[in-house]
C-alpha cells in the first residue's frame, strides 16, 4: 500500500515538473551583465549560464553564405570571453527557437549596431523587438 502510494506520488511529481518545464524554459532572462562563453555566428552567442542570445534588429550571413566567416570573427572580437550588457526585449523575450532576444553592449560598444555599421549585418526588423529598443 505504501509502495503504491509512493509510486503514485512520484508519477504525480514527474507530471507536474514536465508540465511546468515549458514555462520554466520560456521564462524571461533578466537584463544584466553576463560573460560570453561562446560565439555561434555573427548574431548569436552563448552566455556562461548556458543561455543562447540572438541579437535583435539585425541579421548576419548563415554558414556557407558570403561574409559568414567575417561576421563571426568580428563578433568573436567584440564579445568572446568578455563581460557584456544584455538588454532583453521585454515585449518578446524569446524567439521561436528559444533564444533570448536582446541588444548587447560590450565595453560600451553596441554590438548589434556595430555589425550593421561595419557592413557585416543587415537590418532585420521583426516586430515587436526590432522596432523599439528598450531603455536600461
Amino acid at each position: 500500500m505504501v509502495k503504491a502510494f509512493l509510486n503514485n506520488a512520484k508519477a504525480l511529481l514527474l507530471a507536474v515538473l514536465l508540465a511546468a518545464f515549458p514555462l520554466i524554459a520560456s521564462a524571461a532572462m533578466p537584463s544584466g551583465d553576463y560573460f560570453v562563453r561562446d560565439v555561434i555566428d555573427g548574431d548569436t552567442i552563448v552566455l556562461d549560464n548556458g543561455v543562447t542570445v540572438r541579437y535583435v534588429g539585425m541579421d548576419t550571413p548563415e554558414i556557407n553564405e558570403p561574409f559568414y566567416r567575417e561576421a563571426k570573427v568580428r563578433n568573436v572580437m567584440l564579445v568572446q570571453g568578455r563581460h557584456v550588457r544584455v538588454l532583453v526585449c521585454g515585449m518578446e523575450p524569446r524567439d521561436k527557437y528559444g533564444r533570448v532576444l536582446a541588444w548587447v553592449t560590450s565595453g560600451g560598444t553596441p554590438v548589434n549596431e556595430t555589425l550593421i555599421k561595419e557592413g557585416l549585418a543587415k537590418v532585420l526588423t521583426i516586430p515587436p523587438c526590432g522596432l523599439v529598443r528598450a531603455n536600461a
